[in-house]
């Protein structure tokens, strides 16, 4: 369960002992690198998967349920990206992708929020207020 920010100052690894579920709404930062090696599942509301300072490094083939966003993104070989949420980075640096299929697709339905939101200060570059849909 997340509801509101959660900051780290280290790496984090997500998935490592299998598939994450989360639930609510919020934000989960580190100032190095992320590594996420299994699948995100939101049940009901999204989170905000941020590195301040470092990478999204991506270890899975499974489903990303979750906004993210980084300074760049790394997929090591025999990987393939499946993003459904978001993705915020500096450099995607595509071309050094390893060959696949590679999906990122925007999830209008669990990222258009009906009423406000906080608007929390990321960095010195981004700034998270509302997504909406027209």
């Amino acid at each position: 369960n997340i509801h509101g920010a959660v900051h780290v100052r280290t790496s984090i690894v997500l998935g490592a002992k299998g598939k994450l579920k989360v639930r609510g709404r919020g934000i989960l930062s580190c100032s190095r690198d992320i590594v996420i090696e299994n699948g995100i599942e939101c049940e009901g509301d999204s989170i905000l998967i941020l590195s301040t300072r470092g990478k999204l490094i991506v270890k899975t083939n499974a489903e990303i349920q979750a906004a993210v966003g980084a300074q760049t993104i790394e997929i090591p070989s025999g990987f393939n990206l499946k993003i459904k949420g978001a993705l915020w980075v500096d450099h995607l640096g595509s071309a050094e992708w390893p060959k696949g299929n590679h999906i990122i697709e925007y999830d209008s339905e669990r990222l258009a929020l009906e009423k406000d939101a906080n608007v929390p200060f990321l960095s010195s570059r981004m700034t998270f207020s509302r997504l909406s849909r027209k």
